[in-house]
């Protein structure tokens, strides 16, 4: 096969590169023929002449992609299943055609902030994942063979409660305690450094990298005024840069409301809410 071949197939490669690697769609190169690698020949310019090289099949990229995703602590049923092929579930609580009905939403503007609100077994987390590996696979497929660092530096997914805790540790010098540890040759027991902060946001931004925040588990953490700021001060940079922002929570969204004071005000002007227990989806709310 050769290399316009190649790239011809791609396209079918590029968003659904979890499928391929759980064998829940065909390789658009090599079929998944029983060789799992197949190769195909690109032109390469050698010495001044073009010689013919062989090259591994670009599904290889899916299953390091699965391993990436597994790093991230996607597991399971949160592993399959790609956005685009999303359908109802029978596992899910929710009525089939509600479900239908917001899962199309999604699919329709997978690119814009998204906030679910609902008791456990509504699909919440399942469609953020369906969202998060949508992105993950697009930035996958941009760095060669995927590079984790480069897709690290703006593409994060945390629990609310990792959120603070990390940013607890670095406000009391817990960071800089393991660091001192590392360099003279003790063991760090602390993290090195928080997962996302303001300052790594605003640095995506400035690398013309889009940032994309993916907070789970907001109902799960024990809010005080250091960690309600905290959050507010992630996910506000992230909307301030032009990012996307995914979350999901247990609780309704009345419920946030009052939990999470006037903070809230950025979601509501960042995300679509999904509101589970009303059975509702509010778009955005425009900024005066």
């Amino acid at each position: 096969m050769k290399k316009a071949e190649v790239e011809k197939a791609m396209n079918a490669l590029d968003s659904n590169l979890t499928a391929i690697a759980l064998r829940e769609a065909e390789c658009p190169v090599c079929s998944h023929d029983g060789t799992y690698i197949s190769r195909y020949v690109e032109d390469v310019e050698r010495n001044g002449e073009i010689v013919e090289v062989g090259r591994d099949c670009p599904c290889v990229r899916a299953n390091q992609f699965l391993e990436y995703l597994k790093g991230q602590g996607l597991h399971g049923r949160y592993l399959r299943g790609v956005l685009n092929n999303l359908k109802p579930s029978d596992l899910c609580k929710l009525d089939p055609e509600k479900q239908a009905k917001v899962i199309a939403k999604v699919q329709a503007a997978p690119d814009e902030g998204w906030a679910f609100f609902g008791p456990p077994g509504t699909g919440k987390s399942t469609l953020s994942a369906a969202i998060y590996k949508n992105v993950a696979g697009r930035e996958w497929y941009k760095h060669s063979f995927g590079s984790s660092y480069e897709i690290n530096q703006h593409l994060w997914r945390i629990t609310a409660r990792q959120l603070c805790d990390e940013a607890q540790d670095y406000a009391t010098g817990k960071y800089e305690e393991g660091v001192m540890k590392f360099l003279s040759g003790g063991q760090a027991t602390t993290v090195y450094s928080p997962t996302v902060t303001r300052a790594k946001i605003l640095r995506a931004k400035q690398k013309n990298l889009v940032p994309h925040l993916f907070l789970e588990e907001m109902d799960k953490v024990n809010l005080t005024e250091f960690r309600r700021a905290a959050i507010f001060d992630v996910y506000s940079a992230v909307h301030e840069c032009e990012g996307q922002i995914v979350l999901n929570s247990n609780l309704s969204w009345d419920e946030f409301v009052q939990t999470f004071g006037e903070t809230v005000w950025r979601i509501d002007e960042a995300c679509n809410k999904v509101d589970y227990f009303k059975g509702t989806v509010h778009p955005p709310k425009v900024a005066l």
